[in-house]
């Protein structure tokens, strides 16, 4: 048995609940025996706005035992997390334009380990980011007037975390519970002994928990103009979190004094630097008034020192702690771009932007370069973008030598698409009766044509392999002004196929729509139908656009 009910008021609330039941019966042809067992699932979903300043929410997932979505479903999602039990409630209040608290409540089992984890709450406070020096001045033209100590900021968002969790460890012995001598009849000796046992099983329970308070202020620095051409900006970031162990065996295992309240904390720093070098042409032919290469070069630094407080802690419930770092990063990015004069009017396009990056970390004893990467875009040409990225590692993969190649690429075309304002097919668009005052009937006309390339490879000589290689068509068309119709198609070159094709037709039937899906090749394949108000699609006839698998699997059970 399968049923669902939904429940929707505009702009107020919306739920949902969903279960499944059935009676399995198992007959033992041998044994001449035979069994029964229930089993069923329940699922509910629920978002209430309360107020425009508060909404609260929840979700669940409940099933009877962990192999019931392996045994009795076809969808991939429910088979790889339908073996466990999940709750949750959420909320979210807002405090006037600028602050807000969100928080859950979450519960969480597996069916197959009997793990639990708890969180009694999480929660996150939101805060207004604060100008210690203010936003700057209004001049007599009313424009916005700022000094470089105008760049200061301080921002402040804590969380909290109440975390429990419950393992399970089954442990399997074996008791003795009578021996009988065995008596040779001839010698009157004891030659061995019957031992009778008996196997049975221990449960042990395991149990963790902790409170953890984040706090992770950060303070934005100003913008520093060197010499009008060359900016600095400079940042500090410092989280700090206290930690609350209560006693449980797992913390004694880990040796840990729950009587004390711990702290840890990191610390960050970086400082950016780049500019911004142009050069321009005027070639004034063909309306083509101007053409600039921008060049902009930036190099940054950050560091952070070895901060590693009660590594016991931080390894039983988290923490903060900051890793020795210290790495320079380069970058380059260059963009051309052209002026173009039309009946009097000039427009900007850009042609063709090359962005590269590499970092060297001064910490690494070994291959201290990171990988340049690089990518590349264009739009050159009407209605096709054109998208291009490499990785280049600076060293062989199998030693320290230096082999400059190509690791990676990937490239991806798209076409925006040809159009047309009418078809083979398009009526008239029909108008109202004289005298009515009513405007013709809105609708669509014509047809439209798009396609995507996409080819990617990896690796390296023996490693080498292209992981993706398809061209996507995509076509609309309107049959009538109140019909449309779409169409999709996914060809794979590698794999010399189609991956996908679906077709979609779609019809205005005065405030109603209507749509027919279709599918005809692929594991997705199957049909669909839905009927809907077009101002509310919440009313609506939907049989989910179920594939032909999904049809067979339910009446089949």
């Amino acid at each position: 048995f399968k049923g669902a009910f939904n429940v929707h008021k505009l702009y107020t609330f919306k739920g949902s609940v969903r279960g499944e039941y059935l009676r399995q019966s198992n007959y033992i042809r041998n044994t001449a025996q035979e069994s029964q067992r229930n089993r069923w699932t329940l699922n509910f979903d629920y978002n209430h706005q309360i107020s425009p300043t508060l909404e609260v929410g929840g979700f669940g997932d409940f099933v009877s035992d962990a192999t019931y979505y392996d045994d009795y479903s076809n969808n991939l999602e429910d088979r790889l997390t339908g073996r466990r039990i999940r709750s949750r409630i959420n909320f979210s209040k807002k405090f006037g334009d600028r602050t807000s608290l969100s928080g859950q409540f979450e519960h969480n089992v597996n069916l197959v380990t009997g793990r639990r984890d708890d969180d009694l709450p999480s929660l996150n406070l939101s805060l207004p980011t604060i100008k210690p020096f203010g936003e700057g001045y209004r001049d007599d033209d009313g424009k916005l007037v700022q000094k470089w100590y105008h760049g200061f900021s301080f921002r402040y968002n804590p969380s909290m975390l109440n975390f429990s969790s419950r393992d399970i460890d089954t442990t399997t012995f074996v008791a003795v519970v009578d021996s009988t001598p065995v008596i040779d009849t001839l010698t009157g000796d004891t030659t061995s002994w019957d031992v009778s046992e008996i196997k049975d099983t221990v449960e042990t329970r395991s149990y963790k928990r902790y409170t953890r308070i984040t706090h992770n202020p950060g303070i934005s620095l100003p913008k520093i103009d060197l010499f009008k051409y060359i900016h600095i900006r400079p940042s500090l970031s410092y989280g700090e979190t206290w930690v609350k162990v209560w006693e449980t065996d797992q913390s004694q295992d880990a040796g840990i004094n729950a009587d004390r309240i711990y702290r840890t904390y990191s610390f960050r720093s970086s400082i950016g630097m780049n500019t911004a070098l142009y050069g321009t042409i005027y070639p004034n032919l063909w309306g083509w008034t101007g053409l600039r290469h921008t060049m902009t070069p930036s190099v940054s630094y950050s560091w952070s020192p070895e901060i590693n407080l009660f590594p016991d802690v931080t390894s039983y419930a988290g923490g903060s702690r900051s890793n020795k770092a210290s790495s320079l990063r380069f970058s380059l990015d260059h963009l051309f771009s052209a002026k173009v004069r039309r009946n009097e009017v000039e427009a900007t396009y850009e042609l063709l932007s090359v962005s590269s990056s590499f970092t060297y970390n001064f910490e690494a004893e070994q291959k201290p370069l990171s990988p340049l990467s690089t990518t590349i875009r264009s739009s050159a040409l009407p209605k096709l973008s054109l998208t291009a990225s490499l990785t280049q590692p600076f060293y062989s993969p199998d030693s320290d030598d230096r082999l400059f190649y190509v690791s990676s690429f990937s490239f991806d075309a798209r076409f925006a698409g040809i159009s047309g304002g009418t078809f083979l097919f398009d009526d008239p668009i029909q108008k109202a009766p004289a005298g009515q005052g009513a405007k013709p009937t809105a609708g669509g006309r014509g047809w439209s044509l798009s396609a995507q390339y996409n080819y990617a490879q990896s690796g390296f000589n023996d490693t080498f392999r292209k992981t993706s290689n398809f061209v996507q068509l995509n076509a609309r068309f309107f049959l009538t002004p109140l019909t449309e119709v779409t169409w999709s198609q996914r060809y794979s070159l590698l794999q010399h196929k189609n991956l996908n094709i679906s077709i979609n037709l779609s019809r205005q039937l005065h405030c109603w729509t209507g749509s027919l899906y279709f599918v005809p090749t692929g594991n997705n394949r199957g049909f669909g139908f839905k009927l809907y108000v077009t101002a509310l699609p919440e009313i609506k006839i939907d049989n989910s656009h179920e594939s032909y698998a999904q049809r067979l699997q339910g009446s089949v059970f």
